[in-house]
């Protein structure tokens, strides 16, 4: 199965995106003739989610539930077997997808994902031909919002003895890229050293199967720690600042517990993500850990590809 583009992507929120299209083609390489019944393919988009009400050892219910589906028929079955003459034969596949399609979703207890499947039927005696393909829809913004592209910062003053800001210069960044992050460092005492910065990107998943429940879950998807002393100039009663730069995950659905899932408001799952930031530090009345905690909008693509990929016209 040959697919036109490796991720299908739709534009704008559901409410907004006028859809794409999926194109492609299903392939038959033969060697010698080679008689077939008929070639057909289906594309079928699915959700499913899964969970323990109550206590763990109870029996796990699940929900599943078809999103989308459609079926070609590539070589029609008559009264008479096809001969497929010796080489490569193409049968190409196109259908518009609906703005409003969930994006592909890969999470630890639910999923949403798409796919092509392929028969190629035989004679009697013989043993159909299938094959299947993932395909991946994405949903970029557009345009993008511009609170995503501001400045977003947390500060606050603990307990008289530090007063500390932490700062990301944009809400939105893309999967595998790297986030700067400015922490600010004002302590109340002379004797104030600062030992080391701990970064966590936190995400949070709500699964909602139905109506009536809701689940929620977190976990740690990436962490980075930097040890800090005096000579990294953060000791002392004067001001001081520094950038550090955080790595954030890979998006890919195929491996969800060492990937990231890119933030999506679904009709059945949600995910959002937080940024962590833990400075640790001592002083005269002992040793204090402060933190702040930084909302990031995670896209498959950095902001400013997706800015300098506007939707074709043929899309």
């Amino acid at each position: 199965i040959e697919l036109r583009e490796s991720v299908t992507v739709l534009r704008g929120n559901p409410d907004e995106s006028v859809g794409t299209v999926l194109r492609g083609a299903v392939v038959v390489s033969v060697a010698e003739d080679y008689r077939v019944r008929a070639i057909h393919a289906r594309f079928r988009g699915r959700m499913r989610i899964w969970w323990n009400k109550g206590s763990p050892h109870q029996a796990i219910r699940e929900v599943k539930r078809t999103l989308f589906e459609r079926n070609w028929i590539l070589l029609p079955q008559g009264k008479h077997t096809h001969i497929l003459k010796a080489g490569v034969h193409r049968y190409e596949f196109e259908e518009l997808l609906p703005g409003d399609l969930p994006e592909t979703v890969s999470v630890e207890y639910g999923s949403v994902h798409y796919q092509v499947q392929a028969t190629v039927e035989r004679p009697l005696l013989h043993h159909n031909l299938a094959t299947e393909r993932e395909v991946r829809v994405e949903r970029h913004p557009y345009p993008m919002p511009l609170d995503w592209l501001d400045v977003c910062q947390v500060s606050d003053v603990w307990q008289n003895r530090v007063s500390y800001a932490m700062s990301v210069p944009t809400r939105a960044v893309g999967s595998g890229d790297v986030l700067p992050v400015r922490v600010e460092w004002q302590p109340e005492r002379e004797d104030t050293r600062v030992r080391g910065v701990i970064f966590t990107l936190v995400e949070h998943v709500q699964y909602r199967p139905n109506e009536w429940a809701v689940q929620r879950d977190q976990r740690c998807v990436a962490q980075h720690s930097e040890k800090l002393g005096d000579a990294n100039g953060c000791g002392g009663t004067g001001d001081w600042s520094r950038t550090f730069f955080f790595r954030l995950p890979e998006s890919d659905y195929r491996h969800p517990r060492s990937r990231v899932q890119c933030d999506c408001r679904t009709p059945w799952i949600r995910v959002k993500h937080r940024l962590r930031v833990h400075v640790v530090f001592e002083d005269g009345i002992g040793a204090a850990k402060v933190y702040g905690i930084i909302p990031i909008v995670v896209l498959p693509q950095s902001p400013r590809s997706l800015a300098a990929d506007p939707p074709g016209y043929d899309n």
